[in-house]
């Protein structure tokens, strides 16, 4: 086995990854630990896999359900950033594009709700009306309020 310039190891790491005097393992080495965890853990790799084609199938079988499934899942992505976009802003009051940066998570959780709302709608034309709609809408108006608080942090 080899020696670091440290004098460990490569199989002696933390947790991390590292090595205790902080190189990081060799290709060969993070080559190794892939291949014995891919070995452990087949099952659950087959799994995932089965589950993923199956997903897949109905997907393509049945794309109103696949709309809707994704317009729900976008519609909880922009919700939930939106919450952690108003908690970090009250967080960081005092932090200059205050306002800009409340109006860009109150726009999050507003675009979370109309696509969870229409999504929550088995119709698929509406839901895909909403994704059409909300999206480019929503990338215009963040532009914008980055746009404007960029401005306004350079005056």
């Amino acid at each position: 086995m080899s020696t670091t310039p440290s004098g460990t190891t490569p199989s002696s790491t933390t947790p991390g990854g590292t090595t205790p005097g902080g190189t990081m393992p060799s290709m060969s080495e993070l080559q190794s630990r892939l291949s014995q965890a891919v070995r452990e853990h087949w099952k659950l790799f087959l799994i995932e896999g089965i589950i993923l084609v199956i997903l897949g199938i109905l997907a393509i079988l049945v794309p109103p359900l696949a709309t809707i499934a994704v317009t729900i899942l976008i519609g909880w992505l922009f919700l939930i950033s939106g919450v952690a976009g108003l908690i970090t802003t009250f967080g960081a009051r005092n932090a200059p594009g205050f306002w800009w940066s409340l109006l860009s998570a109150l726009l999050g959780i507003a675009a979370g709700l109309v696509l969870g709302e229409c999504g929550g709608i088995v119709h698929p034309p509406k839901t895909w009306y909403a994704c059409l709609l909300t999206l480019p809408h929503w990338g215009l108006a963040e532009a914008g309020i980055s746009a404007v608080a960029s401005l306004n942090e350079t005056q």
